[in-house]
């Protein structure tokens, strides 16, 4: 008998374990909604946020939307230079 014997057997299958201990179900799903969402967050300062929100309901349009006008307007400025 030799000291590899009483090692666990390596996890072959599954999300690794999040420190000692594997983890839950509910962790499990959380992590895959996280990674399979199509939104994402974005930490922004609070005045460009409230730019592009009140902009929206001025429009009443999503605030994407208004982000992807005000994107593609930017990239037809700057391509050119």
């Amino acid at each position: 008998m030799n000291e590899t014997d009483n090692l666990p057997p390596a996890r072959r299958c599954g999300a690794m374990p999040i420190g000692e201990r594997a983890m839950t179900d509910a962790e499990r799903s959380r992590r895959y909604r996280r990674r399979h969402s199509t939104t994402r967050l974005l930490r922004l300062p609070a005045e460009p946020a409230d730019r592009l929100t009140a902009e929206a309901d001025r429009l009443g349009v999503e605030v994407g939307a208004v982000l992807a006008q005000a994107l593609a307007a930017m990239d037809g400025r700057c391509g050119a230079a």
